[in-house]
């Protein structure tokens, strides 16, 4: 009689962590392939799962943002690059790249992740004996 054994390997390259939590603050490398006298900022979106629409919170020059989920659901995070070439002049252009979004698994995202936001119920009221 034989023993044979069979192993599977389940690759979870490119799974996403989820973490529960109504606020989370996420960060994000520099560019650095734009020189002065352009303009680098940074923009944050949301997206709830399955098929919202991505939501804009704005531009800022921080490498990290704070993000606070009000309703319920799982969420996906997208920070992209803005880029102003002669910001203030009239003819001032506003480039954005694509947005890197935090549960696709590749160079930007090494490690995909999203969060995922519900409420805790309420505690029963009136507890008395029978």
């Amino acid at each position: 009689m034989f023993l044979i054994s069979i192993f599977l390997t389940v690759n979870v390259v490119g799974a996403v962590e989820w973490h529960t939590a109504n606020q989370i603050t996420v960060a994000w490398n520099a560019v650095t392939t734009v020189t002065a006298p352009d303009v680098l900022k940074y923009g944050v979106y949301t997206k709830r799962l399955p098929n919202d629409a991505p939501v804009f919170f704005g531009e800022q020059d921080a490498l990290s943002a704070l993000i606070t989920f009000e309703a319920e659901g799982k969420y996906i995070i997208g920070i992209t690059t803005i880029r102003y070439v002669d910001q203030g002049a009239p003819d001032e252009q506003r480039l954005e790249s694509e947005i890197n979004w935090s549960d696709v698994n590749g160079e930007s995202t090494p490690n995909p992740f999203g969060s995922s936001y519900y409420t805790t119920p309420e505690s029963p009221k009136n507890l008395r004996i029978q």
